[in-house]
């Protein structure tokens, strides 16, 4: 306690803007000298209440009953050690005294190496506080630490490959596919393929050179000027790994144009449309709900008939039978004069049992009568006939439908 006692009032003398630790030494000895002085008859009661006979100490008792001169001469070794150790307290005081007012005096703390001291016994204070599981955490996460860093130095970059004909892979967002030989045929037309051919000996196999930033660019524009791309959203070279290992590979990832109506060429040919009339050839994938379309004809040489046809079918796909539909035609005789000469031609549409559906022209909306005029006198006119094999032809072109029965031989 007397230790203790000493070094918290050497603070007190020690002014906050000296520097060093001699001051505060220096401060400590003035102290301990001016303690020494005193008479230490303060301590000697202290030692001989520990053995005070009222505390029960047998021993004590029958040290009491033995001559006094007896004891005296004995005892003197066993004094002498009480006296020589107090210099080691008055040093480990000084130490003790300089550590306290180190860490808590506010001007001495960030100097030197004495911030160093108090950050490290900080630092060991809360270490020793750490239980078990937390030690075992923070070993996991440098270990953890150490082996990423380690994998992440010692990956090699995989080579440069040749691209072979399955390296160009094409991906869709909704995971439509594109035929191969579509993709076969865009690839071989590209006017800059042959740039990219590499020629071995000994090898029949097409192979391609790993083409640069640019040469993708301008791949991928060519590839939005085809009929079955509406958009190349991202193209690049990556590595796909096989049975053999890596392998290099060109992603490209596409938005392909969806065929909403089955048409027939001038050359019999059977292709597709899309919702904005773009041609789109026979072999792409089509939607379930749209293969039981009717057929359109005559697109190539009336493309305004046909974006009429497109815009009103699907409003009467809704409230007509399915298949009633077969064939639309672009441009077929809806009238004849009385001499037996065409005077009008337009869009037709032709029944399942053969009746005629006379549409009218394109842009007929002009005179008053839109599509949905027609569309409801349409269905007017086939819920009062029934059965169509005894109606010939259907005219929705006026504001009353008209209607002309068939005449069977």
């Amino acid at each position: 306690m007397e230790d203790s006692y000493i070094s918290y009032n050497a603070i007190d003398e020690v002014d906050n803007g000296s520097e060093g630790s001699d001051a505060i030494v220096s401060a400590v000895n003035k102290k301990r000298k001016a303690q020494d002085k005193e008479p230490l008859t303060k301590k000697k009661p202290r030692a001989k209440a520990k053995l005070d006979p009222t505390v029960g100490d047998t021993t004590a008792k029958r040290r009491a009953k033995k001559p006094v001169s007896k004891p005296k001469a004995k005892a003197k070794p066993k004094t002498a050690p009480k006296t020589k150790p107090k210099t080691k307290p008055k040093s480990r005081a000084k130490k003790k005294a300089v550590k306290e007012v180190l860490m808590s005096a506010p001007g001495l703390v960030t100097r030197g190496v004495h911030a160093g001291l108090r950050s490290f016994d900080a630092v060991g204070s809360g270490a020793k506080n750490m239980s078990v599981s937390a030690w075992s955490g923070v070993a996991a996460a440098v270990v953890m630490m150490t082996l990423t860093i380690l994998a992440w130095n010692k990956t090699p970059e995989p080579p440069h490959m040749p691209l072979s004909w399955h390296s160009f892979q094409v991906h869709t967002d909704d995971n439509q596919r594109l035929p191969d030989a579509i993709w076969r045929d865009y690839v071989n037309k590209y006017p800059k393929i042959k740039s990219w051919v590499i020629k071995e000996e000994g090898d029949k196999r097409s192979r391609f050179k790993n083409p640069s930033r640019t040469e993708l660019e301008n791949f991928a524009q060519y590839l939005k000027e085809q009929s079955t791309i509406a958009s190349v959203n991202d193209i690049k070279l990556s590595y796909v790994e096989k049975e053999n290992g890596l392998q290099r590979a060109m992603y490209i990832n596409v938005t392909l144009r969806s065929p909403s109506m089955p048409v027939i060429l001038a050359n019999g040919q059977k292709a597709w449309v899309d919702e904005e009339g773009i041609l789109l050839p026979g072999l792409m994938p089509v939607p379930d709900a749209y293969k039981d379309r009717p057929v359109v004809r005559g697109i190539e040489a009336h493309p305004e008939a046909l974006k009429e046809v497109l815009s009103f079918w699907p409003d009467l796909e809704a409230v007509i039978e399915p298949d009633l539909i077969t064939n639309i035609y672009l441009d077929r005789i809806m009238q004849r004069r009385t001499d037996g000469m065409e005077s009008q031609r337009g869009i037709v549409l032709i029944s399942k049992q053969g009746t005629k559906i006379l549409w009218g022209r394109p842009g007929d909306e002009r005179f008053g009568l839109s599509h949905a005029d027609k569309i409801r006198n349409l269905v007017r006119t086939l819920k009062s006939q029934g059965d169509l094999r005894n109606t010939e032809i259907i005219d929705v072109r006026h504001s009353d439908p008209k209607y002309i029965l068939a005449h069977h031989r």
